[in-house]
């Protein structure tokens, strides 16, 4: 059976890693891996780089190394259209064949409809295009930057926290949300903590109004407010690809339905994982611990497939510890409704956050 993994999301490199350091779990036959880049960058580090901890090499997993160690072979080129059906893929402008399709091909942040934006902001994610775009605006930025973040969830907010570390006191850094409040997918104790945390950096918060437009130098919010910016940045939530709606994969917002052994409903030749799919079962928020986590069970699913095994469902962890990192090297720790480390946050919880994010890429890297 022929195998396409689309996409070096972080699952992909669970599964990678698992192959290259057992390769007895690999299945036989051939696997192709199709990205177009030759680095995956790893999310849970973004914050620390934009706050100058981290250099961008530090976010990087090297995936022809990492293919190679793993008996995969890798083509660097973009996939644009798929065909459930024929169960064939295009990679790079030529048509691939498949018996098990998986997709960790993730998301991306920017905000095509909202005039403007193309031109004049930039996307959290792709992570490898805003890093460029960050270093290059960095490069060029006067005294005294003024900064938007358009979208002020929680990676809203470590992104504004970890500029306005970066760019020092004199930068006016601001969250612009179109919700009533900040931070609305979390409870009130861990949002006034993160509100603190941003008060405590000087980060202004501006509520209750969507973006109607972006300009060169400033945000035109839908009830006349006008927010002048050197730098847009768009971080507010994930959104799907737009190639894959014609596929017929797609739910109606653009996500890769998935069941509990994280295979389509009607095409069960097809996986998904990562921002990419969601889980109808059990769904969770975007955020990258789940991909990770995903990534032993596809494994397990692919290899049993293969040899005609039954899979086994996946079981997503409820919830989930969130170390959220605060600019300097400190932190703050969310879990379960519990919020831990004050608005200053706290030396140590950073120190675990490193740990954690400098382990897991030791692993992608095999």
């Amino acid at each position: 059976m022929r195998i396409i993994l689309l996409g070096g999301g972080h699952a992909h490199i669970g599964v990678l890693r698992l192959w290259a350091a057992r390769p007895s779990c690999r299945p036989r036959g051939p696997i192709l891996l199709a990205d177009p880049g030759s680095e995956v960058w790893y999310s849970g580090m973004l914050p620390g780089h934009v706050a100058g901890h981290y250099p961008a090499r530090a976010l990087m997993i090297d995936l022809p190394r990492l293919c190679d160690r793993a008996a995969v072979t890798r083509i660097e080129a973009a996939a644009d259209a798929v065909d459930p059906v024929r169960r064939r893929v295009r990679i790079g402008g030529a048509w691939h064949d498949f018996d098990l399709l998986s997709l960790d091909i993730g998301a991306h942040a920017r905000l095509d409809a909202l005039p403007g934006f193309s031109d004049h902001a930039l996307a959290v994610k792709p992570l490898g295009t805003f890093s460029e775009g960050w270093a290059r605006w960095l490069a060029k930025a006067l005294p005294a930057p003024r900064v938007a973040v358009i979208g002020a969830g929680l990676g809203g907010a470590e992104i504004a926290l970890a500029m306005a570390h970066r760019l020092g006191p004199d930068a006016r850094v601001t969250l612009i949300e179109g919700d009533a409040q900040p931070l609305p997918g979390l409870g009130a104790r861990a949002r006034a903590m993160v509100v603190g945390a941003l008060e405590r950096r000087g980060i202004g918060i501006l509520t209750g109004s969507a973006v109607a437009r972006v300009e060169a130098d400033a945000l035109h919010l839908a009830d006349g407010r006008i927010e002048g910016a050197d730098l847009i940045v768009g971080a507010a939530g994930a959104r799907p690809h737009g190639w894959l709606a014609v596929s017929g994969l797609t739910d109606a917002r653009g996500f890769v339905p998935v069941g509990p052994t994280l295979q389509h409903p009607e095409y069960p030749h097809i996986l998904a994982v990562g921002d990419c799919a969601e889980m109808l079962a059990s769904p969770r928020p975007k955020a990258g611990v789940h991909a990770v986590r995903q990534g032993p069970d596809l494994a397990h699913n692919l290899a049993a497939l293969v040899a005609g095994r039954p899979p086994r469902p996946h079981h997503p962890q409820r919830d989930f510890l969130k170390l959220v990192s605060l600019g300097e090297r400190r932190a703050i720790a969310l879990w379960r409704g519990l919020a831990l480390g004050g608005a200053g946050g706290s030396a140590l919880l950073w120190r675990l956050k490193d740990r954690i994010d400098r382990g897991f890429m030791a692993r992608g890297r095999c």
